[in-house]
């Protein structure tokens, strides 16, 4: 209680992937609300980061930078976020 959107994100980051990213590197795209009625908070960064040894919390299998027209390209465990990864690449 009490976060930014930006500093949610910078510890979802690090909690999922071990990525340090600072807070002010994120920018909003945008938000959703899935039809389980979770919203979802899109961000992006520029920034990679810094790999650190900080234990992860098992959510996230692998993590990699993909440019942006690669997104809709990928293979998405979620609905949602392929569907706003192709809004976000222009359906391309």
């Amino acid at each position: 209680k009490g976060e930014t959107w930006q500093t949610c994100a910078a510890i979802e980051v690090m909690e999922e992937t071990g990525v340090l990213i600072s807070h002010d590197r994120f920018t909003l795209h945008g938000i959703e609300t899935s039809a389980m009625g979770v919203n979802l908070i899109f961000v992006k960064t520029t920034d990679f980061g810094v790999q650190t040894d900080t234990p992860t919390d098992g959510e996230c299998m692998e993590h990699k930078f993909v440019p942006i027209e690669d997104l809709a390209d990928l293979d998405w465990a979620f609905v949602t976020h392929r569907e706003f990864a192709e809004s976000y690449s222009g359906g391309q």
